[in-house]
């Protein structure tokens, strides 16, 4: 039986695939799932995994044959500000050179942040040297070279759809009407959501095969604004029938310097290196705004 460590697993995107094991492992495996600050919520009984929950003082105690390393300070913000960039670099390039010493592979979950982003950039392919947009981007940039010493393997992701967002959660809160968090719609950054069921096929055909390297995630089409997203989630809304008083979604400039302003992953050798063919724009967007409306009714 193979043995999984699965760290970042009270996160959001590790959260969806924890509920996931039995689409994700391609034979039987003992899952660690490891826990950090959030509990984990229930979890489904699976045919092919057998879990258990380990806290960090629990990591050391046996030699992994996968990590999924998705564990990381990701709060863009948070990362940027002098004083927290040695807790930063600590946990995204120091807590993964770790990992990288107690599995056998390890699959790390990076970022399109590694990328600059200028207004004119082309689609950055998996061989682009990185150019940071950030210091998530650095730590993340740093950690990525050390999975790559390691023979592991790197998938880069966009903003994810299928698992929880907060641009469609924004956007939803706007159309019902009600308060919530403010989380602007840009007009003015664009880039490519990708969807968790390509991100999951990505994972599941690299994780446990000999493939290494770097593989980028995101779906096809023309690239979208926040505030382009936004109106695409509208639109969806009323196709369901719900009420609503807005017939628009107001977009706003982006107002942080050095935000990318055009952050695009290019796919094809990912997708035709795997077998894999992405979902488009549209429809990873029409059906995340479904399933999340159905679980919402």
């Amino acid at each position: 039986m193979v043995s999984v460590l699965l760290t970042g697993a009270s996160g959001r995107i590790g959260r969806t695939l924890a509920s996931r094991l039995d689409d994700l492992c391609s034979e039987p495996a003992e899952v660690f799932l490891l826990e950090n600050k959030t509990q984990l919520p229930s979890l489904p009984r699976f045919s092919k995994a057998r879990l258990q929950v380990i806290g960090a003082e629990s990591l050391d105690a046996q030699h992994y044959d996968v990590a999924l390393h998705l564990a990381a300070i990701a709060d863009t913000s948070y990362c940027q500000k002098p004083e927290n960039r040695e807790e930063v670099r600590a946990v995204n390039v120091g807590f993964t050179e770790k990992i990288c010493g107690l599995a056998e592979k390890v699959l790390f979950i990076s970022t399109d942040n590694v990328f600059k982003g200028d207004k004119d950039a082309p689609d950055y392919k998996e061989s682009d040297k990185t150019n940071p947009c950030s210091y998530y981007g650095e730590t993340k940039a740093a950690a990525e070279q050390i999975v790559l010493r390691n023979d592991g393997a790197v998938i880069r992701i966009q903003y994810l759809l299928g698992a929880p967002n907060r641009i469609v959660d924004k956007a939803i809160s706007e159309i019902r009407g009600e308060p919530g968090k403010y989380y602007p719609l840009w007009n003015d950054t664009y880039s490519r959501p990708a969807h968790f069921e390509d991100l999951l096929a990505v994972m599941r055909a690299v994780a446990f095969s000999w493939h290494t390297g770097i593989y980028h995630v995101s779906c096809e089409g023309e690239p979208l604004s926040r505030a382009q997203m936004g109106e695409k989630i509208l639109l969806e809304y009323k196709r369901a029938g719900l009420p609503t008083s807005i017939d628009t979604l107001a977009g706003e400039p982006c107002s942080i310097p050095h935000f990318p302003r055009r952050l695009v992953l290019d796919t094809e050798k990912t997708q035709r290196d795997l077998g894999i063919k992405f979902a488009s724009v549209d429809d990873a967007l029409a059906r995340h705004v479904q399933e999340y409306l159905a679980q919402q009714l």
